[in-house]
């Protein structure tokens, strides 16, 4: 009888000493060797993620590590496009950023080191309004038409935190039979960041492709009750060549809209944007959008860059950076 106890604890004891907890690893972080498709068409990572240096990463990921912030650290790196023949991503590369949101200097889209060319569809061309990242010497492929005059040279992004003021990070559907061509199921979208007003070097144009963007009242329809209101704005997927699940963004943009009856004035306390007319809440008072190319808007300060944050209740933060008399 003692041999047989002996010989189940024996048994316990090795039975306990070799078992173990797997770890729990998120499907998305198992190793992969590239992003080629397996034999059965299926590529190697989930949508949201692509094939880099051996794992499954965020494909709209511009992050550089050990930083407080998201993004990245722009004193040595910038966010870039990286295009392979099956899918685009982004993410942080050497290199510091030069200028931002430029107008191209032809048609073949010469842009300055770090920035990339965008086009806009015209109203028809696609199902919506689509911005479309081409490649060198500018040939639009996906549409018929593009709205003439309004190829721009716009940064990388994968979050408002890549982006300058008054900029939002939008997807661009990249323009690349070739690449298309390659995988039916292939991801090709990335983040640029797109201005909500403009910038031109030297002509003020009329047309902007959003009309009612604004950065100050001034900019909104003279005679109407309208003013440049901020509010969170979920950025749609590219309705050609959408990112599925791997893009969900919302941003902080100015619309010309009526103001809210029972909101609080400029320069009084707040405590979110959504309390204020502006919809902007910078330091606790509700605060003034301005347009930094017309600074006498604010008589008694200046028009600079404040980063402001809108509550979306359970969901994350907006955090963006806009121009406000301060």
């Amino acid at each position: 009888m003692d041999v047989v106890r002996r010989a189940l604890l024996l048994f316990v004891a090795l039975s306990t000493a070799c078992s173990f907890d797997l770890p729990n690893v998120p499907p998305e972080r198992f190793a992969c060797i590239e992003e080629a498709p397996a034999p059965d068409g299926l590529l190697p990572c989930p949508e949201s993620h692509w094939c880099v240096d051996g794992d499954c990463l965020p494909r709209f990921s511009c992050d550089t590590e050990q930083t407080g912030r998201p993004g990245c650290t722009f004193a040595s790196t910038r966010c870039e496009p990286v295009v392979t023949p099956y899918s685009s991503a982004v993410r942080c590369e050497s290199g510091i950023h030069t200028s931002t949101s430029a107008r191209a200097s032809s048609s073949a889209c010469g842009c300055a080191d770090g920035l990339h060319c965008v086009a806009f569809a015209a109203e028809g061309a696609s199902t919506s309004y689509p911005l479309y990242l081409l490649p060198e010497g500018g040939a639009l492929e996906s549409v018929d038409a593009e709205v003439e005059d309004w190829r721009m040279c716009l940064r990388a992004c994968s979050s408002e935190a890549n982006c300058p003021a008054n900029h939002t990070c939008r997807l661009a559907a990249v323009d690349d039979a070739a690449a298309r061509a390659s995988d039916e199921r292939g991801r090709f979208t990335v983040g640029v960041c797109f201005p909500e007003e403009i910038v031109t070097s030297s002509v003020a144009l009329e047309m902007q492709p959003q009309p009612d963007a604004c950065q100050a009242s001034s900019e909104c329809p003279a005679g109407t009750n309208q003013g440049c209101v901020y509010s969170v704005e979920t950025v749609a997927d590219h309705p050609d060549v959408p990112a599925g699940e791997a893009w969900d963004n919302a941003a902080i943009v100015g619309r010309c809209d009526g103001f809210s009856s029972g909101l609080v004035e400029v320069g009084i306390g707040c405590l979110m944007g959504s309390n204020c007319k502006t919809g902007l809440c910078v330091n606790g008072r509700c605060a003034l959008p301005c347009n930094p190319r017309t600074p006498l808007l604010c008589p008694t300060s200046r028009c600079a860059a404040r980063e402001v944050e809108r509550n979306r209740g359970n969901l994350p933060p907006v955090v963006d950076s806009v121009f406000v008399c301060d």
